[in-house]
């Protein structure tokens, strides 16, 4: 019985003396690729969507109560939609007292300077306050003008016209008013205190008068119609008290392509691969030719590993361009190199870097491998371009995908 047991322990031996034999007399086959001049092609992908270019806040410029919203989150509207109603009996509609102060103080300054300086001086001051008024009204008439034009209303040789007439009046007004400061008043000290007072309340009254522009005009029924053409966002709750100044909704301003942009975000290891002004492709995924674009901005700060890049349209065939859309763009990069070569020639790295030094193995004459040095140039999809650490090496039969254990200088076939 013991002398069974031990002949099988001797044959068990033998036979894994054998296979061991086998397994590491074996020559491994391998495939090999020439280095050879050629382009280093990789495709930087931009992911994002259309976003507006410009936003209007809508507030009121006193305390209200909005009874009803007529839009919706979301929604498109155009000017004069009406957009939402406010409760015309709350009491805080009062008129607000800070402007009509202002203009009593104002005609208070403006008498005593002409009891100051007799007759002839309220003549020529009526004459200044007359085109002062007419370079204001034209100025708010270029002011609702320009929102009409930005929306697609109006032409542009009106806008312009407008322009032409506001500025000519303003350069008349200036002359005027160089004129009476230096001609017409006279040189005493109180004259001069008063002038420099009266001007600075026209400043102020002014200043409210260019705020009081910036917020919600509502009808007697107490409803706002919009005076843009945009998309409806973050409005305000209903049947609450909104203090004075507070933003009711936002509204994103949508028109031709001119008023949309691109935010887009590419992964932060190509922000050097791109430049402001590159021209770009915009795709959706259904459109055949894509939209012709190009990059306006690159922003710096790295989130989650990626940086944020703005662009525009240059056209928009149909009308494919709507706010909030996807949308991505591809640039193509394509660099000559001397020397290019398979990523899987690397050994051992799945992340390679430019400038970095990496190993390969060649084949050589003898059918062993050799380890030697490459830097790295270009970094492509699917292609590297390298250069080699000792220029006197060719590369001419490097080894594809040396995952499998190969030592440097084992034979190989």
């Amino acid at each position: 019985m013991k002398r069974r047991i031990i002949d099988i322990i001797l044959i068990l031996v033998v036979i894994g003396l054998a296979l061991s034999t086998y397994v590491n007399g074996k020559v491994i086959d391998v495939n090999t690729y020439q280095a050879r001049k050629g382009k280093v092609t990789s495709i930087i992908r931009i992911d994002g969507e259309v976003d507006t270019k410009e936003e209007k806040t809508i507030a009121y410029g006193k305390e209200c109560i909005i009874t009803e919203f007529l839009v919706d989150e979301g929604e498109s509207i155009r000017v004069g939609d009406p957009v939402f109603r406010i409760d015309m009996n709350y009491d805080a509609l009062t008129y607000d007292s800070e402007r009509e102060n202002l203009v009593i103080a104002l005609e208070v300054e403006k008498n005593k300077l002409i009891e100051n300086s007799g007759n002839g001086l309220l003549v020529e001051r009526k004459k200044l306050d007359l085109l002062y008024s007419e370079v204001e009204q034209l100025s708010k008439q270029y002011s609702s003008e320009k929102t009409l034009f930005d929306s697609g209303v109006i032409a542009k040789n009106q806008l312009n016209a407008t322009e032409a007439l506001l500025d000519q009046k303003q350069i008349t007004y200036d002359e005027a008013n160089q004129y009476y400061k230096q001609n017409v008043l006279g040189a005493g000290v109180e004259t001069g205190k008063l002038e420099l007072s009266i001007n600075d309340l026209e400043k102020k009254i002014a200043y409210l008068d260019s705020q009081e522009s910036m917020y919600a005009s509502v009808d007697s029924e107490g409803v706002y119609y919009s005076e843009y053409r945009g998309v409806v966002e973050n409005i305000a709750s209903v049947g609450t008290v909104i203090n004075k100044k507070t933003k009711l909704l936002n509204l994103a301003i949508i028109g031709d392509a001119s008023t949309y942009k691109f935010v887009g975000y590419v992964e932060a290891k190509y922000a050097s691969s791109l430049n402001e002004s590159d021209e770009i492709d915009f795709y959706d995924g259904v459109i055949r030719e894509p939209l012709a674009g190009k990059i306006t901005k690159i922003f710096d700060a790295v989130v989650n590993g990626k940086i944020k890049v703005e662009g525009d349209f240059l056209e928009d065939r149909a009308a494919k361009i709507s706010y909030g859309k996807e949308f991505y763009s591809e640039k193509v990069l394509d660099p000559i190199s001397e020397q290019a070569i398979p990523k899987n020639c690397i050994i051992g790295s799945s992340e390679l870097k430019v400038g970095e030094i990496y190993e390969i193995y060649l084949l050589t004459e003898e059918n062993n491998v050799q380890k030697v040095e490459i830097e790295i140039e270009y970094i492509g999809d699917t292609m590297i371009g390298v250069i080699t650490v000792d220029p006197t090496i060719k590369l001419n039969k490097i080894v594809i995908d040396p995952s499998y254990k190969v030592k440097d200088g084992e034979k190989v076939r």
